[in-house]
């Protein structure tokens, strides 16, 4: 389950696996324990109600709310109201957000729209199978696409919707793409018989390309930290600086990778065992510099960050801290959470089935 969202930052969040979390055992009395405070859920401040069946998947857009379904996408503004609600076939739903736009794509199908918590800015439909889709902070999208005759393509839209960009891959299989935060570069990452490769492409200009390998190894995601370029492995979190030099920003050899969150700091959970025990939280700089660490029980059920907070959701509990994962709040009794959004100002978004509730970062 993919998504992104609003940042100054723009970060992409993949969960990669969720596995049964541990049920709280006893409700916490003593509210010295915590920094910042304890809550029930009854503090929530704003609901979002939609129809949704069990592919449903979830994100912000602009002030507003989406919610994807195999059958529809539903858009909600900041005052609740339904501002979209349009059919929408598909058989393997994924929706991202940049900020004040989204995409909603079918993977393997062929239908994706881009839209804002106004309504649909464009509606695309592709010859091939798409692979993957991105949208960054300035509503630029790359769309990865199966082609036949090629190993992937890559299509690069505007915030207008308009295609203004595309890249054939005759060598390497294409599995994921970004647009820079500036709008000028496109970053893929794809596998060969000798691992990772790593695309950069300049989008005014179709003869400039670098390539950079990262051999016997498996990359899951890529995206840009500023100028330069992360990639995400199974073990280890690279990045690629503006003269083409692939250092180990974090290397977690020997753990699990839970969820993940790209951007200028990055956020890592981590766990010693494929199931049950305890997950790691890690805030990471560019250079490598780890901001803060963080533990809970049992597995992280959903992840999002910026470049101010952080929230973690577990089985009926909320948790926000700040980007050192100091805890801000925590909140108690969040029963049916399946996804987690973190806007700019702190507060989360907390979405189950049928309905979402915000949580503020500060009930003051």
């Amino acid at each position: 389950m993919g998504k992104s969202r609003k940042r100054k930052n723009k970060r992409f969040v993949v969960i990669l696996a969720v596995a049964a979390a541990v049920i709280v055992a006893a409700v916490v009395t003593f509210l010295g324990l915590y920094r910042a405070g304890v809550f029930d859920a009854s503090q929530s401040t704003s609901d979002y109600y939609y129809s949704a069946d069990n592919m449903g998947l979830y994100t912000a857009v602009g002030d507003g709310f989406a919610a994807v379904s195999g059958s529809e996408l539903q858009v909600f503004d900041k005052a609740g109201n339904l501002t979209v609600n349009k059919s929408f076939i598909m058989t393997q739903p994924r929706v991202v957000s940049g900020g004040d736009l989204a995409l909603a794509y079918d993977a393997g199908g062929q239908a994706a729209e881009i839209f804002s918590d106004s309504g649909i800015i464009n509606s695309i439909n592709v010859s091939g199978n798409i692979i993957s889709g991105k949208i960054n902070e300035n509503g630029y999208t790359a769309l990865c696409v199966q082609e036949t005759g090629y190993k992937g393509v890559v299509y690069v839209y505007n915030a207008k919707g308009e295609e203004i960009f595309e890249w054939l891959s005759g060598s390497a299989y294409v599995m994921t793409a970004a647009v820079s935060p500036d709008n000028r570069y496109l970053s893929v990452l794809s596998y060969t018989e000798a691992g990772t490769r790593v695309t950069k492409l300049r989008l005014s200009d179709e003869d400039y390309r670098e390539d950079y390998e990262i051999p016997q190894v498996v990359g899951i995601d890529t995206d840009f930290a500023g100028s330069d370029i992360l990639v995400l492995t199974g073990d280890v979190l690279y990045h690629i600086d503006g003269s083409g030099n692939i250092t180990e920003m974090y290397n977690f050899t020997g753990k699990y990778l839970n969820a993940y969150v790209l951007g200028e700091t990055a956020t890592l959970v981590l766990r010693q065992h494929q199931a049950g025990g305890v997950s790691e939280i890690i805030s990471v700089e560019e250079d490598g510099a780890v901001n803060g660490t963080q533990t809970v029980d049992g597995s992280v059920a959903a992840l999002d960050a910026n470049d101010r907070y952080t929230a973690v959701l577990t089985d009926g509990e909320l948790r926000i801290y700040d980007i050192t994962l100091r805890e801000q709040i925590a909140y108690y009794e969040v029963t049916g959470g399946l996804e987690v959004i973190i806007r700019e100002k702190g507060d989360a978004i907390v979405a189950m089935r049928h309905s979402a509730h915000v949580y503020p970062a500060d009930t003051k």
